[in-house]
């Protein structure tokens, strides 16, 4: 039903596989002008992963969303809609850039470090609306 839905307003679901083909679809899709919509706060298992000041303490962010917009030199943007009522959505658009760094590394961290500042100040306002499902803040492997 969510393709169905999906391909009448020209949107396509690329699914992460463990063999990371999905990688190309992402980049064939950013050459062809298309908008690539990757989650910027979720692993997902992998073990490429950068550390954030995130409230208050370090947490993991992926690494992939921020070495592709990076890689492409595509402009990137944070966005979170918000519930505000049963029938009343607020969606917050923001630009992130990399701000500090020479090598692609530090400009991802940048990356990273910018989009977890954005996702702070609006779970400040929306604390009951961030879900995860795993140790975000908890990188100590003895400890599960």
């Amino acid at each position: 039903n969510r393709n169905r839905m999906f391909g009448r307003n020209n949107i396509r679901m690329i699914p992460a596989l463990e063999d990371m083909s999905h990688i190309f679809l992402m980049n064939e899709a950013l050459a062809n002008g298309e908008i690539v919509s990757i989650p910027g706060d979720r692993i997902y298992g992998s073990p490429r992963f950068l550390e954030c000041d995130f409230l208050g303490s370090k947490a993991r962010f992926p690494l992939g969303p921020y070495a592709m917009a990076l890689q492409r030199g595509v402009p990137t943007v944070a966005i979170f809609v918000m519930k505000e009522s049963p029938y009343r959505y607020t969606a917050y658009i923001r630009r992130i850039e990399a701000t500090e760094g020479k090598t692609r590394q530090e400009r991802a961290a940048s990356l990273a470090q910018h989009f977890a500042h954005e996702l702070e100040t609006i779970l400040r306002k929306y604390p009951e609306q961030w879900f995860n499902y795993y140790e975000f803040w908890n990188h100590d492997e003895d400890a599960a």
